[in-house]
Formats: C-alpha cells, structure tokens, sequence
C-alpha cells in the first residue's frame, strides 16, 4: 500500500511540475502555475463578460467565432453582470492589472481570465488559442480534434510597452489584405506597434487630395535594379498606394488587435517620389526628379524654405484624421548635405539663423517640423541621424547603430526605441546559393533571440527611458507577400519574446522546444512553406 501511495504522489508531483516548455507558448509568459487536467470546450459551455464594456465583449465575440469556425461548438456569450454561475470560459474586469497585463486560470470546468482592458483581454485569447489544438488557427471546421486545453493558471504582463515592427511599403507596395494578414501575425505574438514606411525615393504610398501628383506621380517607379546590379533593371513598372479610406480601415483593423500604427513620413532626405511629383520643394539644383528605380541615398532632398515646410504641415493635417497614433515617425536619415552646401537660400538661412553648418541646418529643418506636430498633439520620433545637429527638444529617437548612440539619447533625457533587429538579411547560410538577395551580412534566430536591448552601462535612471524595442523589414529585395512572411518568420518569433519575457525567463533550449509548434500554426493559416523540422 506505502508503495502505490509513493507511486501515485510521484506521479502527481511530475505532473505539478510540468516544464513550462510544455505549453508551447510564444512568447514566454512571465508566470506560470502548473495544474492537473484538462478543460473541454464542448456544447454545454458559455461565453461570460461584461456587456457594459463593448470592447471586451467585440474581443470576445471575435474568438467565439474562430471557435466556431474550426471546431463547430456555438459557445452562447451571456453577460456576466446577469448570470453568476456560469460554466465555460468567463472574462472578468480587474481593474488593479495593468492595461495589457492579464491573468489566464484554467480549471477542469472553468477557465477564468481577468484583465483590466479589451487588449488585455485579448492577450489572454492569444494565450488561450496556443493552449487549444493547431487547428484553432485554421480557416475551416475540423473534425476528429479533442478541443481541451491543459489546466493552468498564467499571469503575464509585458516586458517593453513598445513592441514595434515597422513595414516598409514603399520600396515594394504589399496590398490592404496582406498589410492585414501581417497585422494579425503580430497580434498573435503580442506586438503592438507598427511603423509604416509610406514615404521614401522608391515611393509614395498614401493618398494627400490637396498634392494628387504625389500618387499620380510619386507612386509610380518606371523599374527596379536587378539583384545587387544597380544597372541592371526589370523594365517592370511598380505602383500602388493607399487612399485614406484603405488607411483608415487599416489603422481600424490594428487598433481592434492592440496595435497602433505610427505613420513615416520620410525628411529631409530620402525624398526623391515627392520632389519628382513637386520638384520645386527642392533647391533646384538637380535636372533629374525621378522616383528612384535604384536602392541607397539620392542626394536630392527637400529644401529647408518655407514653402517646402507649408507642403508638409498640409501633408500631415491630412494625415491627422487618418492616423491617431501620439507618435508620428519622420524619418531624419541618411541626408546628403551636397544640394545644402550649393544652394544659395540654404547658405542664406545658415547665416541668418546663427547656424555653424548643414548639420545644424538640418536640426533646424526636424525641429521646425517637430514645433508643428507638437502643436498638433503629436510627438516626433526619428532615426539617430536627427541628433545631428542638436536633438529637437521633445523629439524620441528609434536608434538603429548601436549602443553608444542609445546610450547619448537615453543620457540627454529622451526616451529611445531600440531597432536592432534587420529581418531583410539572409537567415541562413545556404540562402546566399540561393536566389534570394538581400542588403548583406546575416542575422540568425538565436542572435535575435539572444539580444539585450538595454545597455548594461545605463544606470537604473537611465534604462527607463528605452521605451522599447522594434524589428526592421525593409522590403528593397522583398517584392512579394510571400517573401515578407519567409524573412519576417520565424525570427518574429524570437523577437517577440526579447519585446514581451523578461530577460531573467528567456531560456534559448525552451524557446527551440516551443518553435516547432509556432511553425505549426503558421502552416495551418496558410504558409506552407513552414515545416518544423
């Protein structure tokens, strides 16, 4: 008898302490109490929230339907308010958990998730849906699927309130439903910012009705370089961008699965699709405005006059109704200083303005641009290169070289978005024999899963101005949606998890355990190129 009790307190005790690895959830939840059973979804369960918050209940309507789109089960939602016992699934304000902080507690008949906010409470389905089968993910019913879930009570909140990917579109347009697609893939991994490259020398990709040649004309690249052979060309022509209508629904969609979407409007430099549709914003000195149809710097860029600085307070009223983000992203790098140095007006306007040289002027063309968007109710975030010349004074920076530049920000008081990771380089060796191009050099999964954003030199004070982190897709060789997927995947994954766990819980033999199972869920919505080896 001593010997069938040992044996079953053994079994029991192996059970409490089942690896959180077991799980496959991605990212990591921060918290973690392991459970004996398994929670059934079935005919007999309900929904339960609070109908007087409309938000959370569209959250949990949108999961009720996917579960009834795969598994068949028509869950009823009841507001919790009305009815006290409930059996199934019900969702409870707590209003002492952070905004996106959530508690997720499954038991053998009931799974109880509390969250002060509709993004909370749509995390923790994010959660649910890793807990339920693969097949929750699919797009059609399924049968012949147990649809349970492991019992478990998880607490999580996030590591950085700034987790970013940005989307560059300009180079290569991708459609409304793909820019959706990639949204909801996002989501999934609890992301919430997306920084949107509509503007660069490539293209112009949203609609402004008072400037229509900046889509008439901006929009349209006659051809684009061949691989890395800048003289090679396609003779393809590349077009497309947003009205503000496709916008509006874009930022809709995001805002409903907790992402803000922080417009690029790329300045001084970078700016060729816009001179070629309005050539007088420059300094006149070039006989060719053209959109670019080669990858790297023009030296074309706006000229700091005030008709240039009027084009672009217009160009951002529209884009106020379009875009609530607090954040508004412009650009600020990689400005040639050579239209600067030889045009007279520029020369003028140094002198005038006590400035020491181009960089300063360049200073005085972000800050003049930051006083507007401030004005506004907006804030200004920029590439490093706006620290050139003096930082404009409530400007944030998403730096992309490197600690030291991190560290200058942070030190001058302002808060700094750390974008390190380069998701258009080859992530294998053997994509370099292969067709695929890319700007150079690798960026492997583990490096990005191994990453500390933080500098380990900033002192306590200091590290609460990095605001967060961000990933980078830059889409010079990325033409086609399915490509954006196959450099985005899986290191989104990893990425996710340097955004969300905190440091200490990150584990590198956990995180590869719970891959496989993340590549599963994208194969089942669709990208069949994913395979878990």
């Amino acid at each position: 008898m001593k010997n069938i009790c040992l044996f079953i307190f053994i079994v029991i005790l192996y059970a409490c302490q089942q690896p959180e690895n077991s799980y496959f959830i991605v990212p990591q939840p921060n918290q973690i109490e392991h459970k004996i059973g398994k929670f059934k979804l079935s005919d007999g369960v309900q929904m339960a929230v609070p109908f007087s918050d409309e938000k959370m209940k569209n959250v949990v309507l949108q999961f009720k339907e996917q579960i009834l789109k795969t598994s068949g089960i028509d869950i009823p939602i009841v507001d919790i308010d009305m009815h006290k016992e409930v059996h199934g699934v019900i969702f409870v304000k707590c209003d002492t958990l952070s905004d996106e902080s959530y508690v997720v507690d499954v038991g053998k008949n009931l799974v109880k998730v509390e969250a002060s906010s509709a993004i909370g409470t749509f995390y923790a389905i994010q959660t649910l849906y890793q807990l339920l089968p693969i097949e929750v993910y699919g797009n059609s019913l399924i049968d012949s699927v147990e649809w349970e879930m492991p019992c478990v009570r998880i607490y999580d909140s996030p590591c950085f309130s700034y987790r970013g990917v940005l989307l560059d579109v300009s180079r290569h347009f991708m459609p409304v439903p793909v820019v959706k697609q990639f949204i909801d893939l996002m989501a999934q991994s609890k992301l919430n910012r997306l920084q949107w490259h509509l503007t660069d020398d490539q293209g112009w990709r949203i609609e402004i009705k008072k400037y229509p040649k900046l889509t008439t004309i901006g929009s349209v690249r006659r051809a684009t370089m061949v691989g890395w052979d800048e003289k090679l060309k396609d003779g393809k022509e590349h077009r497309g961008f947003y009205t503000q209508e496709e916008a509006k629904d874009i930022v809709r969609y995001a805002a409903e699965r907790g992402i803000t979407i922080i417009p690029e409007i790329e300045l001084p430099g970078h700016s060729m699709a816009a001179l070629a549709a309005y050539s007088e914003l420059s300094c006149k000195l070039e006989q060719k405005y053209e959109v670019g149809e080669t990858w790297g710097v023009y030296k074309q860029v706006y000229c700091p006059k005030e008709s240039t600085f009027s084009f672009l307070e217009d160009v951002f009223t529209e884009l106020f109704s379009i875009f609530p983000s607090e954040y508004y992203h412009i650009g600020g790098d990689e400005c040639p200083k050579d239209s600067w140095k030889k045009c007279l007006f520029c020369q003028s306007l140094i002198k005038e303005q006590g400035l020491q040289d181009e960089y300063e002027l360049q200073s005085y063309f972000i800050k003049r641009v930051e006083a507007f968007l401030n004005t506004n109710g907006k804030k200004v975030l920029g590439w490093d290169e706006i620290c050139q010349g003096g930082l404009a004074p409530n400007a944030s920076v998403t730096v992309r070289n490197g600690e030291a530049t991190c560290c200058e920000v942070v030190s001058q008081g302002h808060q700094a978005v750390v974008t390190y990771a380069y998701l258009d380089y080859f992530q294998e060796p053997e994509e370099t024999s292969s067709d695929l191009c890319a700007p150079g050099g690798f960026l492997f999964l583990d490096q990005v899963y191994e990453y500390e954003p933080i500098p380990v030199s900033l002192s306590a004070a200091e590290r609460k101005y990095i605001k967060g982190v961000q990933a980078c897709l830059w889409t010079e060789y990325i033409a086609t949606p399915e490509r954006l997927i196959r450099q985005a995947y899986p290191r989104i994954f990893a990425f996710s998890e340097v955004a969300w766990t905190r440091p200490k819980l990150k584990d590198t033999t956990s995180f590869y355990k719970r891959l496989p199972i993340a590549l599963k869920r994208l194969n089942i919505q669709g990208f069949k190129e994913y395979v878990a080896k």
